[in-house]
């Protein structure tokens, strides 16, 4: 059971993983009242929804702790045990787009030392949901090598990997973040990046108000809008977290010397 609240929560499901603790502890019903009324609230309008994600993550940790007084289950999730000196190192690469080139280099490098590599999109089948294959990608690899820089960060992907390797650092991965370039130790980018996210609002508002006085659909929008929300409201606490870890450098010069220690990582494990 411990294991099925770490991966609910890994994926949003806040209440369902609420409904499991509560078998397990009491606390856990102080947790869901909690997670009601701020729901409520949301939804209300009575709070914003930078409030909402940051208490939400909030409960989401305390759940995590909650979780580990569900021990005595598990045993019985089907799974066998994990035996990590018997596997063979695999690893999943996470990168935005744009960061292709620095991507086919550290793949490249890490099949030339014998690690077998699943990369996001790349390996994707024609129709497969992005964030779920992304989910199950962390569940299967050994290693989750995220690729930090100014375009993953922009992205929003990051914060969505982060928070699933708290989770999956306790499984079968274990997440090593590398670093493209200066961004997250870079507060004038946090500054310009922050700048940019309110202009892409604003330029999203503009459009919906045209297409509501057009007539036309703003569903399109509204997805858009949720997702840039949530890439400000998440943005400065992911750089501050990722502040707080090792983050390996593989830019320019160092890459060869940053590589081997994320081999290093995955051979010592």
């Amino acid at each position: 059971m411990k294991e099925k609240i770490q991966e609910l929560i890994a994926t949003s499901k806040t209440e369902e993983a609420l409904e499991l603790l509560k078998n397990c502890t009491d606390e856990a019903l102080l947790l869901m009242a909690r997670f009601s009324g701020l729901k409520r609230q949301y939804n209300m309008g009575m709070i914003s929804f930078e409030d909402w994600t940051r208490t939400q993550n909030q409960i989401n940790y305390a759940a995590l702790e909650l979780a580990d007084e569900c021990k005595e289950d598990a045993g019985n999730t089907g799974n066998p045990p994990v035996k990590p000196g018997k596997q063979s190192v695999s690893a999943f690469i996470s990168y935005n787009h744009k960061d292709s080139s620095e991507m086919e280099r550290v793949k490249g490098w890490l099949e030339s030392n014998g690690v077998e590599v699943t990369v996001d999109v790349q390996d994707m089948r024609a129709g497969e949901d992005i964030e779920s294959f992304i989910r199950s990608a962390f569940d299967k690899s050994r290693f989750v090598l995220s690729m930090v820089s100014q375009n993953s960060l922009m992205s929003g992907w990051v914060s969505k990997e982060f928070n699933t390797a708290l989770v999956l650092n306790n499984r079968t991965s274990k997440w090593i973040p590398v670093s493209l370039d200066k961004s997250v130790f870079d507060n004038e980018f946090h500054f310009r990046a922050s700048a940019d996210i309110e202009r892409k609002l604003d330029d999203i508002t503009r459009r919906m108000i045209e297409a509501r006085q057009n007539g036309v659909s703003t569903s399109p929008l509204l997805a858009e809008m949720n997702l840039i929300e949530n890439l400000r409201a998440n943005l400065g606490n992911t750089i501050a977290e990722l502040r707080k870890v090792l983050i390996v450098d593989i830019a320019g010069p160092s890459f060869d010397q940053g590589m081997k220690k994320v081999l290093d990582s995955m051979k010592n494990v």
